[in-house]
């Protein structure tokens, strides 16, 4: 495990283009956001804002990790918010 100097890391996330229509069974087009996690370190993630009925996400979303150490790999995950719900919220 390497000491103690852990960082902090400035992460951007732009946007996303020509994302899977999650929704198409109710007519409508997802509800996209993106999760960015460090792996193995659960605790240390954020996520971006829903953008409603889009398949073309755009975030421009700036934030920061802490607790970041050299070699740490980031995970992005782009999710439905409508997935596992029978109603939007």
């Amino acid at each position: 495990e390497p000491c103690c100097l852990s960082m902090r890391l400035r992460v951007s996330i732009g946007g996303a283009k020509g994302l899977r229509n999650a929704d198409g069974v109710n007519g409508g087009k997802s509800d996209p956001y993106c999760v960015c996690e460090v792996e193995k370190k659960p605790h240390v993630r954020f996520q971006t804002k829903v953008v409603t009925n889009s398949l073309d996400p755009d975030w421009n979303e700036e934030h920061e990790i802490t607790n970041y150490l050299p070699g740490d790999q980031l995970k992005f995950t782009v999710r439905d918010k409508d997935i596992g719900s029978k109603t939007d919220e």
